[in-house]
């Protein structure tokens, strides 16, 4: 078991979470698995298609088209793992952002081994986006504390409890890839049982 795995186990009890569903949760769900990068940065991804969204509200009379062909890498309409970069160059793309808009930019990123989308702030018991950026900078513990409240907040800890993965997994991630991440989460779900 990991550091940041013990972590878990112990901030899930405190929670109600069942240790070994969260952990189940954090392998199938969580790609970087790391909360920070070898210079101590926070673990991050960017999302331009995010950024797309809170910039043109933002900013609405912006000719999108335009802006697109300036920023192609940081600001697109849908979905597109293109310009994701791995490690610490995903900051580039942030800094990047964070030029032309800062507040929507933190909010368009998926903070730390969890990977919260910043505009989620709110359910990590956060006031702003600029205070999750805040925490999830100060530790391992930190950044487990800021995942646990956002499952609380969002109504999820009874839900894996019961281990309705079909449902967590909808409320979790959207309808996409359904079942593969519900058999996924049921594999791991055994495994850490035994």
């Amino acid at each position: 078991m990991t550091e940041l795995d013990q972590i878990i186990v112990n901030m899930a009890k405190q929670y109600g979470l069942e240790p070994t569903s969260a952990l189940a949760v954090k392998t199938v769900e969580f790609s970087a698995n790391h909360c920070f990068f070898d210079d101590e940065s926070p673990s991050i991804k960017f999302e331009g298609h995010i950024f797309y969204k809170f910039y043109n509200k933002k900013h609405p009379k912006v000719n999108r088209t335009l802006f697109e062909k300036k920023h192609p890498d940081i600001y697109f309409p849908y979905p597109f793992s293109k310009y994701y970069k791995e490690g610490l160059k995903e900051y580039d793309r942030l800094y990047k952002a964070c030029k032309l808009d800062k507040e929507s930019a933190l909010k368009s990123t998926l903070w730390g081994f969890a990977q919260i989308p910043g505009f989620e702030y709110s359910k990590c018991d956060c006031e702003s986006v600029y205070e999750l950026v805040e925490k999830v900078g100060i530790s391992e513990e930190s950044q487990v504390k800021l995942w646990m409240n956002y499952l609380k907040n969002s109504d999820l800890i009874e839900v894996i409890n019961q281990h309705n993965w079909t449902d967590f997994v909808t409320k979790y991630n959207g309808d996409t890839q359904i079942v593969y991440y519900t058999r996924m989460l049921k594999v791991y779900y055994e495994k850490y049982s035994k």
